[in-house]
């Protein structure tokens, strides 16, 4: 698998330069990127940052992950400690 050349905070910025003026072809040039991935990346995250938001939402995601592994290895525990105390009533 191929490693990404620039990580998508870079990706936004490069994408954001052309509302500063810059032509595309002055950008790829700075940045030594071919015309096709700049016109890929604008096709990929839009015009409207969607780059933005699907960090956003990895983000949220984590966070709602972590929340579920906590809330798992309680219901585990608490199964255990019902099994335990059956086990002691018996």
């Amino acid at each position: 698998m191929k490693r990404p050349w620039f990580t998508e905070s870079q990706i936004s910025s490069i994408l954001r330069e052309v509302d500063s003026g810059k032509t595309v072809d002055e950008i790829c040039q700075n940045h030594g990127l071919r015309r096709t991935t700049f016109c890929n990346w604008q096709y990929k995250y839009g015009e409207d940052c969607k780059l933005e938001k699907i960090i956003k939402l990895e983000a949220e995601n984590t966070q709602l992950r972590k929340k579920f592994t906590d809330v798992s290895s309680e219901n585990h525990k608490l199964r255990k400690l019902l099994a335990n105390k059956k086990m002691d009533n018996e």
